[in-house]
C-alpha cells in the first residue's frame, strides 16, 4: 500500500515539476524573451525599374514586438538603413513578417551588387538585423550567422543610399542618361536611356540607340525625333546630369 502511495506522490510531483516548467518557459516567452530570427535576405535589382532588399524575419515569443527602425549589418563593418515606421511595425507571436526597403538606386561603399556577392559567397552568416523598438534594440539574425559580438548600428560605417528624385512616378536610377516622355492613347508614358543607350520601354519598335552618340543631346533628340514621326507622337527629351 505504502507503495502505490509514494508512486502517487512520485509522479505527483514530477507532474507538478513538469507544470511548473511550462509555465516559467511560457512566462520567460512571453514576458521576458524578445528573440527574433531573420529567415531570409533577397535582393531585388533591373536595369530600368528600382532595386530593392528584402528581408524575412519570425518572432519567436508569446508577445508581440514593436519596431519602429530595421537595419542591416553586413560583415559586422556596414549598417545600412532599410527603414523606419511612424507607427511602430507590430510583429505578432510567432509572426513571419516582411519588410522591404524603399526603393533606391544605388550604394556607396560596398555598392548593392558588392552586398549580393557577400550574400552569395556567405549564404547569411554575415549578415544581421537590428530592430529598433521603443525600448531597446533587438539583434536580429539567423541559426547560421556568425557568433560573436554584435556592434550597434552606428558603430559602423554607414552604407549611403544614392536615390535621385522620381520623374514621371519612376525612379532615375545614375545609369539613367535621358528621359523621353510623351503622349500615347491620352497617356503619359515615360522611356529612359541608359549611358549605355538601351531604352527602357521600345520606341517604335527600337530598344536602343547607338552608344557612341549619347553624349551629344541633339544627335540623340533627331534619333528619338525620327523614330517617333511615322507614329505622329510629339515627345520632350530631358537630359540628366552625370
Amino acid at each position: 500500500m505504502n507503495n502505490w502511495v509514494n508512486a502517487a506522490t512520485l509522479i505527483s510531483g514530477i507532474t507538478s515539476a513538469i507544470l511548473f516548467l511550462i509555465a516559467a518557459y511560457t512566462f520567460y516567452l512571453t514576458f521576458l524573451s524578445k528573440k527574433i530570427s531573420l529567415k531570409s535576405i533577397g535582393f531585388h535589382t533591373s536595369i530600368f525599374q528600382s532595386n530593392n532588399i528584402i528581408l524575412l524575419v519570425k518572432n519567436e515569443t508569446l508577445s508581440p514586438i514593436y519596431v519602429k527602425q530595421a537595419h542591416l549589418i553586413i560583415e559586422r563593418k556596414y549598417s545600412l538603413f532599410i527603414r523606419s515606421w511612424e507607427t511602430p511595425l507590430i510583429i505578432k507571436p510567432f509572426e513571419v513578417i516582411r519588410i522591404d526597403m524603399k526603393p533606391f538606386s544605388e550604394f556607396l561603399g560596398p555598392t548593392f551588387n558588392e552586398i549580393e556577392d557577400i550574400y552569395i559567397k556567405s549564404k547569411i552568416s554575415d549578415f544581421y538585423v537590428e530592430l529598433q523598438t521603443e525600448d531597446n534594440t533587438l539583434t536580429c539574425d539567423s541559426k547560421w550567422s556568425k557568433r560573436g559580438k554584435h556592434p550597434h548600428w552606428n558603430e559602423l560605417e554607414v552604407v549611403t543610399v544614392l536615390t535621385r528624385e522620381p520623374h514621371n512616378g519612376k525612379l532615375v536610377k545614375p545609369d539613367f542618361a535621358y528621359a523621353v516622355d510623351y503622349i500615347r492613347n491620352n497617356e503619359l508614358h515615360t522611356a529612359f536611356i541608359s549611358d549605355m543607350g538601351l531604352i527602357s520601354e521600345p520606341l517604335n519598335g527600337y530598344n536602343a540607340l547607338p552608344h557612341e552618340i549619347i553624349n551629344n543631346p541633339d544627335k540623340v533628340n533627331q534619333i528619338i525625333e525620327e523614330l517617333l514621326a511615322p507614329l505622329e507622337i510629339k515627345f520632350r527629351l530631358i537630359k540628366f546630369c552625370t
